[in-house]
């Protein structure tokens, strides 16, 4: 169970860190992270920041202070997450069909 944060503190809820062996092990790390988030009834930066972490230039190194002025709009994100949502929704529909299949209830207490 949450808390609310009230509108007189700093308007950051939490800071997210992440360390691995190595760049991409720590960028693993935090996508990770990103996605066990679960924050309610607040827009935050984690779409934006999963947008970064996994983009191309981000992820080969070669990206400067120019990089949102050059690759990030607020559509492409959008986009991003409708095409996320649409793929977990067929994800869940496969995986409820496949346990169905699985799951025999007798006919008896089907019917009313």
């Amino acid at each position: 169970e949450g808390s609310e944060v009230s509108v007189y503190y700093d308007p950051m809820l939490a800071k997210l860190i992440s360390y691995g062996k190595n760049r991409e092990e720590a960028i693993n790390t935090m996508l990770q992270a990103i996605d066990e988030y679960i924050i309610e009834g607040v827009s935050t930066t984690l779409p934006f920041g999963h947008f970064v972490l996994t983009h191309p230039s981000f992820l080969s190194g070669n990206f400067s202070t120019g990089f949102v002025e050059t690759y990030y709009s607020k559509d492409i994100v959008e986009n991003l997450r409708e095409k996320e949502s649409k793929l977990a929704a067929r994800l869940a529909l496969y995986q409820h069909i496949e346990e169905a299949k699985k799951l025999r209830v007798p006919n008896h207490l089907l019917k009313p």
